[in-house]
């Protein structure tokens, strides 16, 4: 394609979605997706991406290519009302800064790239930590247990792939699962599962260190009483 543009004078634009920065297989051993780097390296003339989704930044998108066509889009009329604002901008730029430090450090101060890559090991210690947390009463009520998961990166980015994980499974006595699910999805801090085998799955793969308290406290509140009513 860059080879018939170049002959027949037509700009060639190359939409990576994703939008990764480093090569996520040689770093991390995650499944790779297109680099923005490498895609330019092709010859094309732009490079468009998101900003959020895999480079784990504000909802927005970048274009990334040749002076001239990056340049002829910013001064189109339409730039004004597609541009971003200063928020998208400042949120923006403080992502992009964490791919300055070395790639082993990135994973530790980027949410997103921490999430993908962190070994199965520590979400298994998590959902243990969560269990430990809930009171024995709670645990009986939920039937929980901690089991093995499979965590998915999304729709928009990884769309095939599953990350070897691990969930607290809850099994509640008083009420359904969707019920369960419903009144946890209520919470101050909503807490979103997935109904798996007629079990409530929490996979601990995006619960930071900090929030299993938290998760704990809301399943505490979400137990129906034996009766039927809430707690």
């Amino acid at each position: 394609l860059v080879e018939l543009g170049q002959r027949a004078g037509v700009p060639v634009a190359y939409d990576l979605g994703g939008g990764a920065l480093v090569d996520l297989e040689e770093e991390w051993g995650v499944p790779p997706e297109p680099v923005v780097g490498q895609a330019l390296e092709t010859g094309v003339d732009v490079v468009s991406f998101s900003a959020d989704k895999i480079l784990g930044g504000p909802q927005a998108g970048i274009i990334a290519g040749k002076e001239h066509w990056v340049q002829a889009m910013r001064n189109h009329p339409m730039m004004r009302a597609l541009r971003c604002d200063k928020l998208i901008l400042a949120a923006l730029e403080a992502t992009l800064k964490l791919f300055n430090r070395p790639a082993g450090e990135i994973t530790g101060h980027h949410p997103v790239l921490g999430m993908l890559c962190e070994p199965p090991e520590q979400t298994k210690e998590r959902a243990q930590r969560l269990l430990d947390s809930l009171s024995a009463p709670a645990c009986e009520r939920l039937s929980c247990q901690i089991e093995a998961s499979k965590a998915q990166a999304g729709s928009g980015a990884l769309p095939l792939v599953e990350l070897p994980s691990w969930a607290l499974s809850l099994s509640p006595e008083s009420c359904t699962v969707e019920q369960l699910a419903q009144q946890l999805r209520r919470s101050a801090l909503p807490i979103v599962g997935r109904v798996q085998r007629e079990r409530l799955l929490l996979d601990m793969r995006t619960v930071f260190d900090g929030d299993v308290e938290t998760v704990a406290t809301a399943l505490e509140a979400a137990l129906p009483t034996p009766n039927g009513a809430d707690a």
